[in-house]
């Protein structure tokens, strides 16, 4: 089975409909040709599906059906237990931090699958997270912006939700930023969690993501889930 929703934000973000894919049990040849169609006719203009990794049918089926795969996501976990203080000073983001962070926000997720899917322009993949750090620190994309500041403006920052556990949804610094700001941002991370008595942490990243795999795994994370990102065109 398999039905259609619209991505809300990234159509109003992008100027252009986009919908994401709902995708349960069996996923027949027939069925995504009458999705596609109808989606067409709704005016769609890209599609998304994410989904666990381990449906390998489910991403040869898309596959011929001219869907492409732009992102292989691994998300890890622990229990939050105690963080140490952060070894830099971390702060709450604050309104006028959002130039700062818009700007360091440009090509600094270069591997998420916005800068490997050929609907978006690079312009257009930079936006999405220049947005992105904006709305989080004026509370409407995250719970909590943490940033890294020496005392010259931010050089760092996560973007937090802190709901039933705390995740970690970005987490990035400038080309400046003093060694270990990673590792300080995941400690006050872990400090918000304390502080809030959360009791599960994670943290989505991509396959390639090296560095970002290499802090997690040094923070005592452990492998949870996997999924893939496949996209069409239309």
């Amino acid at each position: 089975m398999i039905e259609i929703t619209e991505r809300t934000w990234d159509t109003l973000h992008f100027g252009r409909r986009m919908g994401g894919l709902i995708i349960s049990g069996e996923l027949r040849h027939d069925e995504i040709e009458r999705l596609l169609e109808e989606a067409r006719e709704a005016g769609y203009k890209h599609l998304t599906a994410r989904f666990p990794g381990s449906r390998i049918e489910w991403a040869q089926a898309l596959s011929a059906a001219g869907f492409y795969l732009t992102d292989i996501g691994i998300t890890f976990a622990r229990e939050t237990g105690e963080a140490p203080e952060p070894a830099l000073p971390v702060r709450v983001a604050r309104v006028e931090d959002i130039p700062a962070l818009r700007e360091m926000s440009r090509g600094l997720f270069l591997t998420s699958r916005f800068y490997h899917d050929p609907f978006f322009s690079r312009e257009e993949a930079d936006g999405v997270f220049s947005a992105w750090a904006e709305n989080s620190v004026r509370g409407e994309a995250a719970d909590l912006v943490l940033v890294v500041d020496s005392g010259d403006g931010p050089r760092g920052y996560v973007t937090l939700r802190l709901r039933e556990k705390g995740v970690i949804v970005l987490i990035g610094a400038s080309r400046d930023a003093p060694r270990g700001t990673g590792s300080a941002l995941v400690a006050a991370a872990h400090r918000a969690y304390a502080e809030r008595g959360l009791r599960r942490a994670e943290v989505r990243t991509q396959a390639h993501n090296y560095p970002a795999i290499g802090l997690y795994m040094k923070w005592g994370y452990k492998l949870d889930s996997t999924d893939m990102t496949w996209c069409k065109i239309l």
